[in-house]
């Protein structure tokens, strides 16, 4: 009779086991899929001067999509983006507007100086590794997403090629798991190549995603992905150019717009014209220092003064 209490107290831990796993899993709550037409139609409207990352995260998404659809989420590596580019080019907001599109109830964001401050902690490692497991324990579908990656100290991004690697050999039979890593790393050399094929005579819009790929690959051993790329854990990089004059104005117009403000020429150039820029020599037009960031500051100091 003990044996046989013993075997019921022990199959009614494990049905609850079964039942809590299938709930984490299937509830309401972790549940998703991808707006695609409203992720195209919120690229074409919103975004300004990224042709490449643009086209490129589409196309990923959506391959990465079809594959998961056709062995039903099971047995999937998940899919890893590193976006590179100088501050205010739409990097942050590519993320926000890819996340807005996934209607993904679960998604985790380490802004890395914040959260991982010190270059000699050698707990991140596990830290990480158990933070990013237990996200998907609680729901299959999830997006990690890592801001300033350049800032990332040595045992984060050891944390980070360990639980990239166990997850790309299947460590969890179900998952949906998308890694987006943020970084100014190549900033430089992005705006350097633009700046050339520009003078050169050639279109933005021509400029190609291998050409980019070549850039950042090039000497790659100094940077923060290094170790991550030579296990081949990163699926594809997205180069984020320079923004120019018109790219701005856009910007500026835009949020003008979102605050209920008519963006009046006048408005527009006075807002412009309190932004940073430069033109690189042989270049047709100026380019921003600081991208977009600073344009909504600058807004709402203008329509305050108007107010």
């Amino acid at each position: 009779k003990r044996n046989n209490g013993t075997f019921m107290v022990w199959a009614i831990v494990i049905l609850f086991c079964v039942i809590g796993k299938i709930y984490l899993s299937y509830n309401a709550d972790c549940e998703m899929f991808i707006d695609f037409p409203n992720l195209e139609k919120n690229f074409d409207h919103f975004l300004f001067g990224q042709h490449i990352a643009r086209n490129v995260s589409i196309s990923t998404l959506s391959r990465y999509w079809e594959q998961s659809l056709s062995t039903n989420h099971t047995r999937l590596k998940p899919f890893v983006f590193s976006f590179h580019g100088w501050t205010g080019v739409g990097k942050n907001f590519v993320t926000k507007l890819i996340l807005n599109s996934l209607h993904v109830h679960h998604y985790k964001t380490y802004l890395v100086p914040n959260q991982f401050p010190s270059s000699n902690i050698q707990s991140y490692a596990k830290d990480i590794s158990k933070s990013i497991r237990k996200h998907i324990r609680d729901c299959r579908f999830n997006v990690f997403i890592f801001d300033e990656m350049d800032k990332a100290p040595p045992s984060l991004i050891k944390g980070l090629k360990s639980v990239l690697t166990s997850l790309k050999n299947k460590e969890f039979d179900n998952q949906w798991i998308v890694f987006i890593f943020l970084s100014n790393s190549k900033g430089s050399e992005i705006n350097s190549f633009l700046f050339s094929q520009i003078a050169k005579g050639r279109s933005r819009e021509d400029l190609t995603h291998g050409e980019f790929l070549s850039v950042l690959h090039q000497e790659s051993e100094k940077q923060w992905y290094h170790d991550i790329h030579d296990k081949n854990l990163i699926d594809v990089y997205v180069p984020f150019l320079p923004l120019n004059t018109t790219h701005i104005e856009y910007c500026i117009k835009q949020d003008l717009r979102r605050k209920k403000v008519v963006p009046s020429d006048g408005l527009v150039l006075k807002i412009l014209h309190e932004l940073s820029f430069f033109q690189p020599p042989g270049t047709p037009v100026q380019y921003s220092l600081t991208g977009c960031k600073r344009v909504s500051d600058k807004v709402d100091l203008h329509i305050t003064s108007v107010d």
